[in-house]
């Protein structure tokens, strides 16, 4: 049976069981999609990070949740490079990592991990006020008077957010 180092890293804290759970598969070199899907819905982290060598970066990455694959994961790449440098794997300065969404720097610093994005894509939205506030479990009255002043839009870095705002839309 072949085996695989599997972790639960906490991002974004110094103790244990604190922070942001993440899953964290250094060595994901040869699994498959379906694979790392079921690892992380074994892990039931809300993302998992598989780490294999880099074509275009120091490293690549992919992002799974229990359901689906994402493109981009701050908190799980903050856990993976913690964990590197922590085991040695990676001595503190600036290291490239491939996603899907292209590459980004992670600087490791003395304990500490800072990660680079590109700036954030904010496009306006017409979605129905009922259905947002449905899901949201908020009055539909209310959702429409703050979407008077600010409307709906998604922002992204890499992975998109639902968010009101006053900033207009941009690409």
């Amino acid at each position: 049976m072949e085996t695989r180092r599997c972790l639960l890293v906490d991002a974004f804290a110094t103790e244990p069981l604190a922070g942001n759970t993440a899953g964290v598969v250094p060595d994901a070199a040869g699994l498959d999609d379906g694979q790392m899907q079921a690892v992380a819905r074994e892990l039931s982290a809300s993302e998992t990070a598989f780490l294999t060598s880099g074509d275009e970066a120091d490293r690549r990455i992919r992002y799974f949740t229990p359901t689906q694959e994402v493109d981009l994961c701050g908190h799980a790449t903050v856990a993976s490079h913690a964990w590197l440098a922590e085991s040695g794997e990676i001595d503190d300065g600036t290291h490239t990592l491939e996603t899907n969404v292209g590459v980004v720097e992670v600087t490791v610093d003395e304990g500490s991990v800072w990660m680079t994005q590109d700036d954030a894509v904010v496009e306006v939205v017409d979605l129905d006020h009922g259905r947002v506030a449905e899901v949201l479990g908020a009055d539909p009255a209310t959702l429409r008077d703050v979407g008077a002043d600010l409307p709906l839009a998604t922002a992204s870095t890499g992975l998109g957010y639902l968010v009101p705002t006053s900033t207009p839309s941009r690409r």
